[in-house]
């Protein structure tokens, strides 16, 4: 404090009065003091040396310092005055306040001293200010009457213990329907509606007068219309009497805005929440703000506490937050936004899902980029869609290629016997024919009807096992009597060819009996032995079978070209061949297998194979029993 101060020091001993210097100077060092040790010089120095605090000592031996507060209290009420004693009791130092005096200090407590001091005189200035303020007011009670009057804002005045208004201007009447006279026979309980005539009541017992008050209630008009507003009031005092000066400001249309923003905010966190897209805003540093139900399933958070604040890399532990994050930053950076950007991430089940995101710039009113908005559709479904379309596709040109290669093969395969037939037949005719040949021509013509009849036999069962439409003989059969007869059947055949045909009986199987067609078992075996005898030129042909639980597992094994591992599955596939070249060394219709996969497994059993390129191939098939 850069003012000088002088301090009145009411004290006989010249040590003590010292000490109090020394310790005030700390405090204010731009003071001046004067001591006084009696009644009348203490009543003399007032009334010529203004002090500005005054310092007194309690016990004195021709002067106390309660007597030096009493006229101190009469004669200038408004310096501050403060007690020093060596010892002072409870109800003594209570009489010392009720007098007047601001505060006291012990001897022995003496380094508190300055503090009090500097309490004093700042409690002076504010009580000053307020006095001056006060006469102000009252010397410019005129001017004020007529502000208050003629003032544009409702305002009045009423008593704080009754309540009763004291005084209202024009706008306050004109604004509540009421004349002068209506109004200021009412009170403040005259105007609220009952709901809030009790929290009046609550804030009335609880107010503190000396402080300026902000609060928001509901008025009622003379008429009964109700309206929301904000008050602000202070103390004052009016015409002798403790009052509250009051401000009225009519909010009724600012709430009616403010709770329309709320539904309205209220009805676009509903559809945010309840859209099938997730919807998030972040912040200039990429940190989550908003983040919808649809985003929290996305990151696996339960609440949208868990994320807000975030950034993807604290969300997402690994690259995928990395990708967010840097996407997150080159938007805010640049203000170039991301649009159908299509990304994956992973659930918290591991299961990979993904979205179209879009992600778009916010700015302030001066084009400042203060965050981004971010849109992510779930296109997990289509991505599916469109793989199952690709694969589809592939499927249905692959098929069509297959067909196309069907067809021609199918063509050479009937054109082959067919041709040869005509030929023979027209050698036959041949006037000038060798008639020793007649026999050997004959047996072509029959080998290759033999073997068109097939082929059309082939096309025929393929197409009703298609179609659903091949029907079954079932009857008792003896499995040993039909190996019997496949193996008579193809013995010559194999003979012919120098391939041995064998029968498999290490598992010394006795004859076992099942309930089946026998046509469609045999059709199987000839299907599976002709192969064998198409692709093996030397070595030998096995066939056999063995009892497995319920079923009877058949083989055929052939020491042939073998079948590489990845047309396992292929071969029974319709149309299909290894080799389908047209330099192909190998016929066939490609039919052959396909239909034998429909056969077993419309007879209950399923077929597979196991083989090595060059080596071997061994084809297995079960019948129930």
């Amino acid at each position: 404090m850069d003012r000088l101060y002088r301090v009145l020091l009411v004290e006989d001993e010249l040590y003590d009065a010292e000490l109090n210097i020394r310790e005030i100077k700390k405090i204010l060092p731009n003071s001046v003091f004067e001591r006084v040790d009696c009644k009348n010089a203490f009543i003399k120095m007032i009334e010529t040396y203004f002090p500005d605090i005054i310092i007194s000592d309690y016990n004195m031996p021709s002067f106390d310092g309660l007597s030096a507060l009493k006229i101190a209290s009469e004669i200038c009420p408004a310096t501050p005055f403060i007690v020093v004693t060596g010892s002072i009791n409870e109800d003594t130092a209570v009489d010392c306040m009720k007098a007047g005096a601001t505060d006291y200090v012990l001897k022995d407590s003496l380094k508190r001293l300055g503090s009090s001091v500097l309490n004093a005189l700042e409690q002076s200035k504010i009580r000053k200010e307020r006095m001056d303020a006060f006469k102000t007011i009252q010397l410019n009670e005129t001017k004020y009457r007529y502000m208050f009057h003629s003032n544009p804002q409702p305002m009045w005045i009423y008593d704080v213990e009754t309540l009763a208004f004291l005084e209202v201007n024009e706008a306050a009447l004109k604004h509540y329907g009421y004349t002068q006279e209506e109004f200021l026979l009412m009170n403040l309980k005259d105007i609220l509606p009952k709901n809030e005539i009790e929290r009046l009541l609550d804030n009335t017992d609880t107010s503190d007068y000396q402080h300026i008050n902000t609060d928001e209630w509901t008025h009622k008009k003379k008429n009964g219309e109700l309206f929301s507003v904000e008050i602000v009031s202070y103390f004052i005092i009016f015409h002798q009497r403790n009052a509250r000066h009051v401000l009225i400001n009519d909010i009724t249309e600012r709430k009616k805005a403010e709770e329309k923003l709320i539904r309205e905010r209220k009805l676009l966190r509903t559809l945010i929440d309840n859209l099938p897209v997730t919807i998030y805003v972040k912040d200039a540093e990429c940190r989550k703000i908003i983040a919808n139900r649809a985003d929290m399933e996305v990151i696996g958070a339960k609440t949208e506490e868990e994320v807000l604040g975030k950034t993807d890399m604290e969300i997402f532990s690994n690259d995928i937050g990395a990708r967010g994050y840097a996407d997150d930053k080159r938007l805010i950076e640049t203000g170039i936004p991301v649009l159908n950007k299509e990304e994956f991430f992973y659930d918290a089940n591991g299961i990979q899902h993904w979205l179209l995101t879009s992600k778009i710039p916010l700015t302030d009113e001066n084009g400042k980029i203060t965050g981004l908005v971010g849109i992510g559709h779930h296109i997990t479904e289509q991505r599916k869609m469109q793989a199952e379309l690709v694969e589809a596709k592939e499927k249905a040109e692959e098929s069509d290629r297959l067909k196309s290669a069907f067809l021609a093969n199918m063509s050479h395969e009937i054109r082959t016997p067919l041709n040869s037939i005509i030929g023979f037949s027209e050698l036959l005719d041949d006037p000038d024919f060798d008639s020793d040949r007649k026999s050997e021509f004959i047996k072509h013509i029959v080998d290759n009807g033999n073997s068109l009849l097939m082929i059309i036999s082939d096309i025929m069962d393929f197409s009703m096992l298609e179609a659903g439409q091949l029907k079954l003989r079932q009857q008792p059969i003896s499995v040993k009597k039909i190996m019997n007869e496949l193996f008579s059947e193809y013995s010559h055949k194999a003979e012919t060819r120098g391939i041995q045909l064998r029968f498999d009986d290490s598992q010394n199987d006795p004859d076992i009996m099942i309930t089946s067609d026998s046509y469609r078992i045999k059709q199987v075996f000839n299907n599976l032995i002709g192969n064998s005898l198409k692709f093996t030129s030397e070595g030998f042909i096995e066939i056999g079978y063995k009892a497995k639980g319920e079923e009877i597992e058949f083989h055929v094994k052939d020491s042939g070209i073998g079948i590489s591992p990845k047309f396992h599955q292929a071969i029974f596939e319709r149309f299909r061949q290894v080799d389908t070249t047209k330099s192909r060394k190998y016929g066939g219709n490609g039919l052959g297998l396909a239909i034998s996969k429909n056969l077993v497994q419309l007879l209950g059993g399923k077929i597979w194979l196991k083989s090595e390129p060059n080596q071997y191939s061994d084809f297995f098939f079960t019948i129930p029993i």
